[in-house]
């Protein structure tokens, strides 16, 4: 995490250039209330993904017990199974369009991380000129700052519209898989009498889990629905409907809002990176490897590693989670403070205006 972006360093220069303003008008108290903004929904996305992959990788697992063709009428259309003949293989597909989701899902998220950074810039210059003596100069620098807020906006809101669509094929592929499998308990439970094989398949269900996997989707998928509200507030001109001619006292809780929601932003990504970098790219890039699993032995013994597994990485964001949630908190109270505190000091400043008049 940069420690720059927590803005607390630029109150100095701010509160330095509230010595330029020289209008007076009636100052409106403005209220800095604490932003709704939680990490719970980084926290839920990123579980949500790991649990997928790990879901799919058992499906694999299973898938390697034995093939068979998908139950598909003669008069039905299929969109995403290519290989209807081969439920095996149309898992190993179903795990590359996971994993080409995913890893747009990263590209966005590492995008959007790196343009919320500039915001704390932009804000600085828009304050800088708002507290400017006016002139036709400044009003055409203050027009490209926010112009330049509104393209960041913009750019961003394309890329996560890009990720909702891409999540959204992928729960039509999962849906499609469901619709078309056959009765996965007499295919699987059919193989053998095998203790072993038995054990495996009461404790990962095939036909439960491939249930599962579109339903989490789907909430993943409204999940991500809920980011362009953030994003679009970044474009602080249309969000708030400012002009280039509106008093400073309408931009200082504008900008707070812009300022926390782009925090948020950051700090959603900078952990939707991390998390799919350490925990489910590499995985879902090399999940077709369990379909080749040939005993029941080796299925067994692979089951018991992912699981393990399963179960380091969700405590491994546990403890992320209450490092990252902590350090946000405190962050966004140091935020707010310091939109008050310039609140405080321009209404100061202002009513002494006033008064000597």
């Amino acid at each position: 995490m940069q420690t720059g972006f927590c803005y607390i360093s630029c109150i100095v220069l701010i509160i330095t250039i509230l010595n330029k303003i020289v209008i007076a008008n009636e100052i409106k108290y403005v209220q800095f209330k604490p932003q709704s903004n939680s990490l719970l929904l980084a926290k839920e996305l990123t579980t949500n993904a790991i649990h997928v992959v790990h879901f799919q990788s058992v499906l694999l697992i299973k898938a390697s017990e034995r093939d068979f063709p998908f139950n598909i009428p003669s008069n039905s259309t299929v969109n995403y199974i290519r290989y209807p003949q081969s439920y095996g293989t149309t898992m190993v597909q179903f795990g590359s369009d996971m994993y080409k989701t995913f890893m747009g899902t990263y590209s966005a998220m590492q995008y959007i991380q790196l343009a919320v950074e500039r915001v704390p810039n932009y804000i600085k210059n828009i304050l800088r000129l708002l507290t400017t003596e006016p002139s036709a100069m400044i009003q055409r620098l203050l027009a490209t700052s926010l112009n330049s807020m509104a393209r960041l906006s913009n750019e961003n809101s394309v890329l996560i519209t890009k990720t909702i669509d891409q999540l959204t094929n992928l729960l039509s592929f999962s849906n499609e898989i469901n619709q078309y499998s056959i009765n996965l308990s007499s295919e699987f439970n059919g193989l053998s009498s095998d203790k072993t094989d038995l054990m495996l398949y009461n404790e990962f269900n095939s036909k439960k889990l491939l249930e599962k996997i579109p339903t989490i989707i789907h909430r993943m998928k409204k999940q991500f629905e809920q980011v362009p509200e953030f994003i679009m507030s970044l474009d602080i001109k249309a969000k708030f409907n400012l002009t280039i001619h509106d008093k400073i006292t309408s931009f200082i809780p504008a900008l707070y809002t812009v300022e926390s929601n782009s925090y948020f932003l950051h700090h959603l990504s900078s952990i939707c990176n991390e998390i799919l970098r350490r925990y489910v790219l590499d995985q879902t890039a090399s999940i077709g490897r369990h379909l080749i699993l040939l005993t029941d032995e080796e299925r067994s013994k692979a089951l018991a590693k992912i699981s393990q597994e399963f179960e380091n990485i969700l405590h491994n964001i546990k403890t992320l989670f209450i490092e990252r949630e902590r350090e946000f908190e405190i962050n966004n109270m140091a935020l707010q403070q310091a939109y008050e505190k310039l609140r405080n000091e321009y209404q100061e400043r202002s009513s002494n205006l006033l008064a000597s008049e």
